[in-house]
């Protein structure tokens, strides 16, 4: 018989199995996707932003030397006779001066320097954006981890649980005898053997065991609850028994002898019968009830078989 809770365990971890192993599989997936497309927008960023800072070639400066050589000779001629066939107007290119090279240049690169810069601030805030679909994906990852080695742990308790109830422990009362004491002062008793012959560990937590005459035997069986209470579980592991005894009365004692003296072999109105409850592992709680009549011809307890005398239930 199986536990229900281990069937509802059973059918939670089946769906958190799969919700993690699609979730992973979808993470998987978008990561190379997201990889692959963070690379290609990195290395065209940083290629446009290579291509921008390419020196511009400013224009050459001259030397005082090479300056000196351009200037046209001038020579000592009189104003008036400029302007004539021998000596023609000659009108002087004057050369821009080296500042103004450099105000053009500054202000070419200021311009240059302002494009790559917008440029390395759409790469930072793209970059920006992938860093934090990143960590929210790796974050992601990590819980999935985590949720994948809580289900494998969970899978190892449930498989033990479900290999635990599905032989859970069971007790059998046999070897039954009823020792008649012959020593004055001392009490008869019934000797018998508890064995657990199920599959793990019982921890008793009552014992209700009578020897009484039932004329005639009822439905429910009256128990009396005379035997010695338990002031803490008594475990009993699989494979293993425990020998008890039950005292007698002297009155029951003595009308056994009576009856067995003037022939009397029927005795079905002595019973010996009770129950015992434990639990197992998992708190689980189970009931093994008996009942057994004497026979005084055989000094035997033979078994009453009445499902509602002798059974296991849970």
């Amino acid at each position: 018989m199986q536990n229900p809770r281990v069937k509802v365990c059973s059918t939670k971890f089946s769906r958190r199995l799969r919700v993690v192993k699609t979730l992973n599989a979808l993470c998987v997936k978008n990561m190379k996707k997201i990889v692959i497309l963070i690379s290609l927008i990195f290395f065209l960023l940083i290629g446009i932003s290579v291509y921008s800072q390419e020196a511009v070639p400013s224009p050459p400066i001259l030397s005082q030397s090479q300056q000196n050589k351009t200037k046209p000779q001038q020579t000592k001629t009189n104003y008036k006779e400029r302007g004539s066939d021998d000596i023609p107007l000659v009108i002087k290119a004057i050369e821009p001066h080296e500042s103004q090279y450099k105000e053009g240049n500054h202000t070419k690169n200021t311009n240059e320097n302002t494009t790559t810069n917008w440029l390395l601030v759409i790469f930072n805030g793209l970059l920006a954006v992938f860093t934090f679909f990143l960590v929210c994906y790796n974050k992601r990852m990590w819980e999935a981890t985590k949720e994948s080695l809580k289900l494998t742990k969970d899978s190892t308790d449930l498989a033990r649980e479900e290999f635990i109830t599905s032989q859970p422990p069971k007790l059998k009362i046999h070897n039954v005898v009823l020792k008649d004491s012959s020593v004055i002062g001392e009490k008869s008793k019934i000797i018998f053997d508890i064995t657990n012959i199920g599959g793990n560990t019982a921890h008793i937590i009552e014992r209700n065991i009578t020897f009484v005459k039932l004329d005639p035997r009822p439905n429910i069986l009256p128990y009396s609850g005379d035997y010695p209470d338990l002031h803490r579980p008594i475990p009993l592991e699989r494979g293993r028994s425990s020998t008890e005894c039950l005292p007698v009365d002297v009155k029951i004692i003595e009308n056994i002898h009576r009856l067995s003296m003037v022939g009397q072999v029927d005795t079905s109105d002595y019973y010996f019968f009770g129950y015992i409850d434990y639990f197992d592992d998992f708190n689980a709680s189970w009931r093994t009830a008996f009942c057994r009549r004497y026979n005084i011809k055989t000094k035997r307890f033979t078994k009453v078989e009445d499902e509602h005398y002798e059974y296991n239930s849970y």
